[in-house]
């Protein structure tokens, strides 16, 4: 029964985790660069699904986590560390992209000099 209700925070919690970026997300200025909370935030979800799993890991090791509880919050984090990283790969290519315009900017107004 105790593994049930963990279950149910850890589900909660990680759901509120996941949902955070997209409901208050903010811009901030990095460099010269406008850059969403969403890249803080995916880097940092990151980390913490990768620490979330080796927690569960070692609550396995421990016998802290029955063998069913372990697989099914597994498969959570994995599902959640997949979207993590799809998310940062958006993050990446979008950073690429306003990289290269600033480029082509700069290259251009040398050329008007």
């Amino acid at each position: 029964m105790h593994y049930n209700v963990a279950l149910l925070i850890f589900t909660v919690i990680s759901l509120v985790i996941l949902a955070w970026p997209f409901l208050f997300s903010r811009h901030i200025r990095i460099s010269s660069y406008d850059v969403s909370d969403e890249v803080v935030t995916v880097l940092g979800q990151k980390d913490l699904t990768y620490a979330q799993l080796a927690d569960l890991e070692y609550d396995r090791h421990m016998g802290k986590v029955n063998e069913q509880s372990y697989l099914v919050v597994r498969d959570e984090l994995l599902s959640t560390l997949n979207q993590v990283e799809k998310a940062e790969q958006t993050v990446r290519e979008h950073i690429a992209q306003q990289v290269e315009q600033e480029l082509q900017r700069l290259h251009a107004d040398e050329a008007t000099r």
